[in-house]
């Protein structure tokens, strides 16, 4: 009976950790803490859409554009939104000058990971409040 109660219960929490809502801003999150140019070509992959990734990684240039987070010193806020495959995220914060800008980034599911599809950053006049995202493409101009 021990036993079964045991599996019960392993059973419940392995229900649990798939059901789990997905969070684009951690998934930007995790990206922003363990890429980095030292790195950046073996991670890629984890973190980027392979329509993003280039077929050679020797261009400095882009390095710097698949670490664009480097961008941002600080983010302040963020809004997402999830439907189906597809997703995005807005992050508002701020640059090494405190100048405020904003991270906009679609994401499609792929193999059970969120991968970054498109990139839009917008340097901002001044820090404004997110509202809250009722359609990806209202993030990404034309």
């Amino acid at each position: 009976m021990k036993y079964i109660v045991s599996a019960a219960a392993l059973l419940a929490l392995i229900g649990c950790a798939a059901t789990k809502p997905v969070s684009l801003f951690q998934t930007y999150t995790d990206y922003s803490s363990q890429m980095n140019a030292e790195n950046v070509e073996q991670l890629a992959p984890i973190y980027f859409s392979s329509n993003l990734l280039p077929q050679s990684f020797s261009d400095a240039s882009v390095t710097q554009q698949l670490l664009f987070k480097n961008m941002m010193a600080k983010s302040l806020q963020h809004k997402e939104l999830i439907t189906g495959n597809s997703g995005c995220v807005a992050v508002v914060g701020q640059d090494n000058e405190q100048q405020p800008l904003q991270f906009n980034l679609a994401y499609r599911a792929e193999n059970d990971s969120w991968l970054i599809e498109q990139v839009h950053v917008v340097f901002l006049e001044q820090f404004t409040e997110l509202k809250p995202i009722t359609n990806c493409a209202e993030l990404f101009p034309g």
